[in-house]
């Protein structure tokens, strides 16, 4: 039996969901303690898995079918954290966080044998299997897909504007009853932004500003020096967390600073770091989320850095996507590292912008799954994402066919559209692969995507444990790895069905 504290925080859960709402994230009215509001099923996830039912595709008359994927560069960790945490923990998971495309950008896939596409490195693999279905078969499609690499003595000076919340629920612990070792929300900022100086460089232009309910401007148009330049610091250890959340006025206020030193010839971004618990001013979520917008299209990019395991996710995503930047969840300590040391460039720095997706596919093949997003056969139902340095995404796209068909000639083609962040030049790139030349290619990251996208499968409700069971046993088959062994594991103990592996304890 869990002791008292895992019973108080499934309680918590538990009154999290009682109290449901059913908007993306505003949240006017919540206190300084308060805790998120969970939406309901419709707000959020995108996944399209339907048990293998068929995606509408309008008719055409030619031989291949498009479809538009967006897999979203939000960077995002808290859903998968929070997922493993609760599955863990036999502490009920709340649906919207079965987006499997995060769990894709998350995880580490091999890097095969890649292909220059452009700004791009890209990898196609597929997997084929019968189907379920009498007399038909399964493909599964993966790509790898891969930003170029920037360090930071190659990067350009940036125009950063750092907004930091110090509202007094930033002094609240960042998690409760866990392994990891617990601070709170300020102890994590206030190591995050020490370790972000080592990401700066020489002649870097940083404003850094707190708001809670007023705003305090601690550096403007500094210029960075070096590491052991004392100003920066003195600037971070004067963070004083009190109060309630403007997050409008910080924002506004923000924006106002970075256009004032607006360069074209450097990346200016806004990077807001929050709970995101808005409750002074103005609290709705797409109010607040036209500025970035506005501000993205002038070429001040936004990025999000959400504190705490009960940060406002909704309300930080619907942010950022407006601003085509991407966002962290700071809640442990090695997350400290991670964002404001390894990943910090996918922060700051944009190597394409704008970018959609398009995969053209053989009319043989039936489209019936996607992990990304946004689908649709329609461009203008898919957003356009900008796509960070060091980054990366997978994805991975399922079609059925009869099994007596014959793929020989037929091809996949992907097709990648930009463009570029400082000249704003429009780019169109594309690779064209026979499907049979692609048999073989990527086996083990496609297997290993697939056993995540079940286990979200089973969260979201669109699969049954008898599919996932199928699945492993026909799909999977005899395949093993790390990977999948952990989200096999997360699956039967989602479905309270551990006794039916064997050798547990191994996982």
């Amino acid at each position: 039996m869990k002791n008292l504290q895992l019973f108080l925080f499934s309680l918590i859960i538990f009154i999290y969901l009682i109290g449901c709402g059913s908007s993306g994230g505003g949240s006017g009215g919540l206190s300084n303690n308060s805790l998120p509001t969970f939406p309901t099923d419709n707000a959020s996830s995108n996944i399209d898995d339907r048990n293998d039912a068929e995606i509408d595709v309008p008719t055409s008359s030619t031989d291949t079918n498009q479809v538009y994927l967006s897999y979203d560069d939000s960077a995002s960790t808290a859903g998968v954290k929070l997922t493993k945490y609760y599955i863990e923990n036999d502490i009920d998971v709340p649906s919207f966080l079965a987006r499997p495309w995060e769990f894709l950008n998350f995880e580490s896939f091999n890097k095969n044998e890649t292909a220059g596409l452009g700004l791009f490195d890209v990898s196609l693999g597929v997997l084929e299997n019968d189907s379920k279905e009498s007399g038909k078969k399964l493909i599964d499609l993966g790509v790898y897909l891969a930003a170029p690499i920037l360090t930071k003595e190659d990067r350009p000076n940036i125009n950063l504007t750092i907004l930091v919340d110090v509202s007094g629920s930033m002094r609240s612990l960042s998690m409760v009853n866990t392994s990891f070792e617990v601070k709170t929300k300020k102890e994590l900022v206030l190591s995050g932004l020490a370790q972000m100086k080592n990401e700066l460089k020489e002649g870097d232009l940083i404003t850094l500003i707190s708001f809670n309910t007023s705003t305090s401007i601690l550096l403007e148009s500094y210029v960075f020096a070096d590491e052991t330049s004392s100003q920066y610091t003195d600037a971070v250890n004067s963070l004083n967390f009190n109060g309630g959340t403007d997050l409008n006025q910080g924002i506004t206020k923000a924006y106002e600073l970075a256009t004032n030193v607006y360069d074209d010839q450097r990346e200016n971004r806004v990077l807001l770091i929050t709970d995101a618990y808005a409750n002074t001013g103005v609290t709705n979520a797409t109010t607040i989320s036209n500025q970035t917008n506005i501000n993205n299209e002038k070429g001040i990019f936004f990025s999000g850095v959400g504190v705490g395991y009960d940060f406002n996710e909704l309300f930080l995503d619907e942010l950022t996507e407006a601003g085509k930047g991407s966002y962290f969840s700071l809640i442990t300590t090695d997350d400290v590292g991670q964002i404001f040391g390894n990943r910090f460039m996918s922060l700051i720095k944009v190597a394409a912008k704008d970018v959609k997706v398009k995969l053209e596919y053989p009319s043989e093949l039936t489209h019936i799954s996607s992990a990304s997003e946004e689908s649709s056969a329609n461009e203008d139902e898919v957003r356009s994402i900008n796509f960070t340095y060091n980054s990366k995404q997978y994805f991975l796209e399922r079609f059925k066919t009869d099994a007596s068909t014959d793929l020989t000639d037929k091809k996949f083609t992907f097709v990648i559209s930009y463009s570029d962040p400082v000249s704003l030049e429009a780019k169109e790139v594309s690779i064209s692969v026979n499907i049979s030349d692609l048999k073989g290619k990527e086996d083990s990251n496609i297997k290993d995507a697939l056993s995540i996208v079940f286990l979200n499968s089973l969260i979201k409700g669109t699969k049954t444990f008898d599919d996932i069971l199928w699945e492993y046993e026909n799909t999977l088959k005899d395949y093993t790895s790390a990977l999948l062994d952990e989200y096999k594991l997360l699956s039967y103990k989602f479905a309270g069905k551990e006794s039916l592996l064997e050798d547990a304890d191994k996982f």
